[in-house]
């Protein structure tokens, strides 16, 4: 008798030393800053080897390595030959939620501001209200004579930690769109939501 509840609780102890190794450290607020203004600096640079590395890998393992190159490398090769490409600046009034967990998946919630930069020659007059409604009038800036378009825009993303064991970024999207349920499984995206509406951001 003594035996088996000995050894019950070493069973226990090695799931909670097995479930605690799961789980990854808590990042700094300094560290997800790195991570999500890596995402737009590369986004900049028009990094292909930095968005193969923020493939989930739910989809390398769809589309293969290669396929999944492939796939981006097209979209990649799109943006490179863009006459006018957008410039986005560094994230600034970064806010962060507390670290969350829906399904297996770690993740945290994060907003913040970015400005866009673009040379638009053929912005009209439609156009630009399109961009007042969507921005803001006070977040929307267009020179006339330079055709320098400039937005500021409140951007939200998740950082989740990925089954490779790596932080990535994805944006936060609405619950319409089933891709997180695709990703991270069945439940997840009411899930995300749930826990969206009834958490604040950290006062950092």
């Amino acid at each position: 008798m003594l035996k088996n509840k000995i050894s019950n609780i070493f069973i226990t102890l090695i799931l909670i030393c097995f479930i605690q190794s799961c789980a990854p450290s808590k990042l700094t607020i300094t560290e997800i800053y790195k991570e999500v203004n890596t995402d737009y600096i590369a986004f900049n640079e028009n990094d292909l080897e930095y968005e193969i590395r923020n493939t989930p890998v739910k989809f390398v393992k769809e589309y293969g390595e290669d396929g999944n190159r492939e796939t981006l490398k097209e979209i990649h090769d799109i943006r490179a030959k863009r006459e006018y490409r957008p410039y986005y600046s560094d994230i600034g009034n970064l806010k962060v939620k507390s670290r969350s967990k829906c399904n297996s998946t770690y993740y945290y919630e994060v907003k913040f501001i970015v400005d866009r930069t673009e040379i638009t020659p053929y912005l009209d007059s439609t156009a630009l209200k399109l961009n007042y409604k969507e921005y803001g009038k006070e977040n929307v800036n267009f020179n006339l004579n330079s055709k320098m378009l400039e937005t500021r825009r409140t951007v939200k993303k998740m950082l989740f930690f990925d089954k490779d064991k790596e932080w990535k970024v994805l944006k936060l999207l609405s619950l319409n769109d089933k891709i997180y349920d695709h990703i991270f499984g069945k439940g997840f995206q009411k899930c995300v939501e749930n826990k969206s509406e009834t958490t604040e951001y950290l006062p950092y």
